[in-house]
């Protein structure tokens, strides 16, 4: 039933990352932003931090081969960074503290990491022309802001519910 419930929150966040995007204003505050959700990243990330490493490096591998069938027109960008995150973070938290500041600025790295290799991947194939100034101030900075603004809505309700499945594994 906990992977059953896993997957269907890391599938409506990926779900939510389409629905945010079609009603968010991308010209909010007099400025053309270009603002990408990853809710998915996020919600893999607090489960691995929060949870259980292999059922977050599969889920990241499922949800990363869907998120470059659905948003990309090339497999394999989000399919082999989706789980390298993923991975980071969790040899990351065996020698950090989970507590929320820590864990919010892995999960900006995180997000920093993929907007960074991602707008590389597209420089090298010559799919974008915004210059790195322009990818900070446009995209990279608006992204931080909303990635975060959701991890600190969805974190407390869903680290409580992730400890709470940990203490009763191990119990059993």
């Amino acid at each position: 039933m906990r992977r059953f419930i896993l997957t269907l929150i890391v599938a409506l966040s990926f779900v939510f990352e389409s629905i945010f995007v079609m009603h968010f204003p991308p010209t909010i505050f007099g400025k053309e932003w270009i603002i990408i959700p990853h809710f998915t990243l996020v919600i893999l990330m607090t489960i691995v931090i929060y949870d259980h490493r292999r059922s977050a490096l599969l889920l990241s591998f499922v949800f990363g081969l869907f998120y470059d069938m659905y948003y990309t027109e090339i497999i394999g960008v989000y399919l082999a960074l989706f789980p390298f995150i993923v991975y980071g973070t969790s040899k990351l938290m065996i020698v950090l503290q989970s507590n929320v500041l820590v864990v919010t600025l892995l999960i900006l790295v995180g997000n920093v990491f993929l907007e960074f290799i991602v707008y590389q991947f597209h420089l090298l194939i010559q799919t974008t022309t915004i210059s790195f100034d322009q990818f900070v101030q446009l995209r990279l900075w608006p992204t931080l802001f909303v990635n975060t603004v959701f991890f600190l809505l969805v974190v407390f309700p869903l680290r409580k519910q992730l400890l709470r499945w940990k203490n009763e594994r191990s119990e059993e």
